[in-house]
């Protein structure tokens, strides 16, 4: 019984995750793209899928910003500490971390955020390890990823970034010989 929602629980999350992948790479139209299938052969190759997958959906996430209130989210904070790594003796860093995270903001917000995570396990003596965890809240806390640690997790999920992250777009042109409407 137990290995059957295990099962059933892997199965949503595979689902879930294909459907990110399939958003990203209709944005991304024309771009390599990698498919996500349910039938991969073994278990590295789903393991490969999912972090080929979320590095796509870090690289891409912050081009459209989505619609944000200004005020605090409506779900409570919460923190568990440093998120599924030892605290050792920087937990207070973890915990401000987690409260920009919960907050969310744009993606200027989210880079000083892990910045300040980085800085502030440094100067706890932890230079290796301030590396570690940067590196991992970059590409695991993308606001885009189904998961409770993600940018804003204090909003429902879809709401990204509070702006675009991504260069401003060209204004559209229109062609010189269209018929005026």
């Amino acid at each position: 019984m137990g290995s059957r929602r295990a099962r059933a629980r892997t199965s949503q999350f595979a689902e879930d995750f294909a459907r990110i992948c399939e958003a990203v790479a209709e944005r991304f139209a024309g771009l390599p793209v990698f498919v996500w299938s349910h039938s991969l052969g073994s278990a590295m190759n789903t393991v490969m899928a999912i972090l080929v997958c979320a590095v796509l959906v870090t690289l891409t996430g912050c081009l459209t910003p989505l619609p944000r209130w200004a005020d605090d989210p409506p779900t409570a904070f919460k923190t568990d500490g440093c998120t599924g790594a030892p605290d050792l003796n920087f937990r207070s860093c973890c915990v401000t971390h987690d409260r920009a995270y919960w907050h969310g903001g744009s993606c200027e917000d989210r880079l000083n955020a892990d910045q300040a995570l980085r800085s502030c396990i440094e100067t706890a003596g932890h230079r290796h390890l301030a590396s570690l965890y940067f590196a991992a809240v970059r590409v695991g806390g993308a606001p885009e990823l189904p998961t409770p640690w993600r940018w804003g997790f204090g909003w429902p999920y879809g709401f990204g970034y509070s702006q675009s992250c991504g260069p401003p777009l060209p204004p559209a042109t229109v062609p010189a010989d269209a018929p005026d409407e």
